[in-house]
């Protein structure tokens, strides 16, 4: 039986490894393994109100989900860790043949361009609680593990009093918006023009 919990920042190197497997050609995990220990650390540690929880089988986690209301989570990243992310370009010139991590690379240049406070202030009108990451480790997915992280994280957002919750996914990523959906999740604003964006009513009751 697969067990959610809190976990911190002891499981950093756990939590990278899943990140890596989930997502193994995303930007982040071709940088490896202490790119996406350092993006978890900031993600724990920074200046937000975030929260981890972590699915377990047996002592192994299997997949974890961060989320809470943050505050810089990809800006405050990039310039905590800049000279290292710097140095792992360098010395790995071949990361920047690959569109993914060069895309990234493009984007992170112009974030640190713009001159931005160390600590970003909440949204206007209030601050928003948002899942930053979901990730199951591929041996095992349709267990349900995915599910588990979401309700958990649907009853934090609950006890901490916010009536909504919120997250971006990659709009050609049908696999995950179907995910969402059969989990109550709604597009956001709905149309042509949608970005990713999806929310859920805390009060709404889940789907069986």
């Amino acid at each position: 039986m697969t067990v959610v919990r809190p976990i911190g920042t002891r499981e950093l190197a756990a939590i990278a490894a899943v990140h890596r497997l989930a997502f193994p050609d995303r930007g982040l995990s071709l940088l490896g393994d202490e790119a996406v220990r350092r993006y978890y650390d900031w993600q724990l540690t920074g200046p937000h109100d975030s929260v981890a929880l972590g699915a377990f089988d047996g002592p192994a986690l299997v997949g974890f989900c961060v989320a809470g209301v943050f505050r810089g989570a990809m800006s405050g990243f990039l310039r905590t860790n800049r000279a290292f992310l710097a140095r792992r370009l360098v010395t790995r010139p071949g990361l920047l043949a690959d569109v993914v991590v060069r895309d990234r690379a493009r984007r992170a240049i112009g974030a640190l361009a713009r001159r931005r406070p160390r600590t970003v202030p909440a949204p206007a009108g209030g601050a928003s609680f948002g899942i930053l990451a979901v990730a199951v480790a591929p041996a095992c997915r349709r267990r349900g593990v995915g599910r588990q992280l979401v309700a958990a994280v649907e009853d934090v957002a609950r006890a901490r009093g916010f009536d909504r919750i919120g997250l971006t996914v990659d709009a050609g990523n049908d696999a995950a918006i179907r995910f969402y959906e059969a989990l109550g999740w709604v597009r956001t604003p709905a149309g042509a023009a949608w970005s990713g964006r999806m929310e859920r009513s805390i009060d709404a009751p889940r789907p069986t």
